[in-house]
């Protein structure tokens, strides 16, 4: 998935072979999810015609039936199918960074959009033979998840799985202390600071924030996270979104459309939901942190 991974865990038996396995299965799922392969099972249907019939494995069925059910959810701010206006911007797995015209942007919105594809249980059919699904704001979550219950089939009592930033534990440390995990600062450079601290107790947290992946055209600066109602790269206060839930993929897509929305919007949604969301939002010159009461019991005084 372009990115790391780490799991750690406490225990007092041996580990031979779990880091095999481990690879093992981020390599299945790797294999389904990755728009970077082109023979992965995601590439194959992005590359399918319009109305062939596509049997998906369990594991794309549940994301897509998740993303369905978020977008619903989050009025359209969270949707699969944005990938196309995504590269255009320079996000891409193809790395070329350019900035779109208005022509090209209103071409590429036309491919957006969740009513592209319908699902029918185990099949998969797109109105559109260049639907372009890209599932990057969800896959990680779902595969820390993944890793997680490999983890716990094998007896283990306590880890902690972690890929490009999403992550979720279980159990608590010999000491019996809980897993400490830091919200970071806004800044652009790695380990400037912590913002928070949140403990972890059998549950995940998956944050996004667009200040530090981001292109430059001229003198106006784009953030990665693209909203996909206006098809261009969310402008709004917020600044990063963190998300605690008891499944890491549902942290993950839930945080991507709450970034793409804006604070106003994502506040509404997460009272809605109950939801426990962290924001750092732009305040003129400075920066409000809003905090919902679902998360409060998850902070820790630093």
């Amino acid at each position: 998935m372009g990115t790391y991974y780490v799991v750690k865990l406490y225990s007092e038996e041996r580990t031979d072979g779990l880091g095999e396995q481990i690879k093992s299965r981020l390599d299945e799922l790797n294999a389904i999810f990755s728009t970077y392969d082109p023979n992965s099972e995601l590439s194959r249907i992005n590359k399918a015609q319009a109305g062939k019939e596509i049997t998906m494995s369990e594991e794309l069925r549940e994301v897509l039936e998740l993303s369905a059910q978020i977008n619903k959810e989050a009025s359209g701010y969270f949707d699969v199918t944005v990938g196309p206006i995504v590269n255009a911007w320079g996000f891409g797995p193809d790395g070329k960074r350019k900035r779109p015209t208005e022509k090209e942007l209103n071409e590429l919105r036309a491919k957006v959009g969740m009513h592209q594809f319908k699902l029918e249980g185990p099949k998969l059919v797109k109105s559109k033979s260049d639907i372009y699904i890209d599932l990057s704001a969800i896959a990680k979550g779902y595969a820390v998840d993944k890793i997680l219950e490999l983890v716990q089939s094998k007896g283990f009592k306590s880890a902690l799985v972690e890929i490009g930033g999403e992550v979720r534990a279980f159990g608590k440390k010999p000491d019996g202390a809980s897993w400490l995990i830091g919200i970071e600062k806004p800044e652009e450079k790695l380990g400037q600071g912590i913002q928070a601290i949140v403990a972890l107790n059998d549950s995940a947290m998956a944050t996004s924030g667009g200040y530090r992946n981001y292109v430059k055209y001229g003198d106006a600066i784009f953030t990665h996270t693209i909203d996909p109602i206006k098809g261009v790269p969310a402008n709004n206060r917020m600044i990063s979104v963190t998300i605690v839930d008891s499944s890491c993929v549902k942290a993950d897509a839930y945080a991507t459309a709450m970034l793409a929305m804006g604070a106003d919007k994502a506040l509404a949604l997460a009272k809605k939901l109950k939801l426990a969301a962290y924001f750092i939002v732009k305040k003129g010159e400075n920066i409000d942190i809003i905090v919902t009461d679902s998360l409060k019991p998850y902070l820790q005084e630093m």
